[in-house]
C-alpha cells in the first residue's frame, strides 16, 4: 500500500495577492473559487501550492520568499513561487494563453494572435514550473495542475520524475462542434 503524500497544487497564479505599499513589499490570501475550493483539501493533507506570485517587477526571489513565509504558515500550507520575468509573463501568459489558447477554447478563433515566441515562451515558462514541482515533490506526492495556462506540464513532469502521480484539471470549455 502506498503512502498517503501531500498535495501539490500547481496554478498560473499562487493563492496570495502582492502589492508594493510604502516602499515594502506585502502580500495578502486571494480569493477566489479554486482558493477556497483548495485551501481546506491542502490544510487537512499538507502540501504546497506553486505558482506564479504575480510580480518579479522589483521584488527578488530573497524578498518574494520573506512575504510568503508568513503567508504559507497562516494558510496552512507552503507557497512556491515560480519567477517569471516580464518577458515571461508576456509570452506565456498574456501571449500563448490568453492570446491563442482562451479565444481557441472559447470559440473566438478570429481573436487568436500567433506568434512563434509566444509558444517558445509558454514552453519555457511551463519548464519552469516543471523545475519547481520536481524539485519540491516527494515520491508519494499528488500533483493537481490547474488549467489551461499549464497543459504541457504533466508531460514535463513526467519526463523529470516517471514515478510522480498527476492530474490535469481543465476548466475552460471546449468549443461547440459545428456540422456543416
Amino acid at each position: 500500500m502506498r503512502k498517503k503524500g501531500r498535495l501539490i497544487v500547481v496554478s498560473n497564479r499562487l493563492p496570495v495577492t502582492l502589492s508594493y505599499e510604502d516602499g515594502k513589499w506585502r502580500g495578502k490570501p486571494a480569493s477566489g473559487g479554486l482558493v477556497s475550493a483548495l485551501n481546506p483539501v491542502l490544510k487537512n493533507r499538507g502540501g504546497f501550492w506553486a505558482g506564479w506570485p504575480g510580480t518579479g517587477k522589483g521584488a527578488g526571489l530573497s524578498h518574494i520568499r520573506e512575504i510568503l513565509g508568513p503567508l504559507s504558515e497562516e494558510s496552512g500550507y507552503r507557497l512556491l513561487p515560480v519567477m517569471l520575468t516580464e518577458v515571461d509573463v508576456e509570452a506565456f501568459y498574456h501571449g500563448f494563453s490568453n492570446s491563442v489558447l482562451w479565444p481557441l477554447f472559447h470559440d473566438l478563433q478570429s481573436r487568436c494572435v500567433f506568434s512563434p515566441a509566444f509558444w517558445e515562451g509558454y514552453l519555457k515558462s511551463n519548464g519552469k514550473f516543471a523545475r519547481v514541482v520536481a524539485k519540491h515533490a516527494g515520491e508519494n506526492d499528488f500533483v493537481w495542475v490547474n488549467d489551461y495556462q499549464l497543459i504541457p506540464l504533466g508531460e514535463m513532469l513526467k519526463k523529470r520524475r516517471s514515478g510522480l502521480r498527476s492530474s490535469f484539471f481543465f476548466i475552460s470549455p471546449f468549443p461547440a462542434l459545428t456540422c456543416s
